[in-house]
């Protein structure tokens, strides 16, 4: 990863093309430099600092893989039949989207995405440029 023209080896990012020309990335590095002013989001690390040769070993592998959920995957079953009737147009029922492999080939990335980041299939080469 480049941030500020510096490459910086205790990180990584990895980008995962969406449909409808949206990316997510995901940035990994030392837990150690997670910034938490209040204390909450660290608290649930399971590990708070890592060895070096482990967090090493980390950033290097590969991610798992990156798994799209939409929000209405998010609500508790028992819930759905609500969130149902809040999320869809008055008087229309709702419908989910049609799985990935109906929306047909993934669109290109968007002109923004800089050429140097740019790789093969739906994941953006491991260097992602940061300004």
């Amino acid at each position: 990863l480049y941030l500020d023209e510096q490459l910086c080896d205790e990180w990584t990012c990895w980008s995962h093309e969406l449909p409808g020309g949206h990316v997510a990335s995901v940035v990994r590095g030392p837990v150690g430099a997670a910034q938490d002013e209040e204390g909450a989001f660290r608290a649930t690390f399971g590990h708070p600092a890592l060895p070096a040769d482990e967090l090493a070993a980390r950033l290097a592998a590969r991610p798992p893989p990156f798994v799209a959920v939409t929000v209405r995957d998010l609500v508790p079953e028992h819930r759905r039949a609500d969130y149902d009737a809040s999320a869809a147009p008055e008087g229309a029922p709702w419908t989910p989207p049609p799985p990935a492999a109906q929306r047909g080939e993934p669109e290109p990335l968007p002109a923004w995405v800089n050429p140097a980041n740019r790789g093969s299939g739906a994941e953006v080469d491991e260097l992602c440029t940061v300004s």
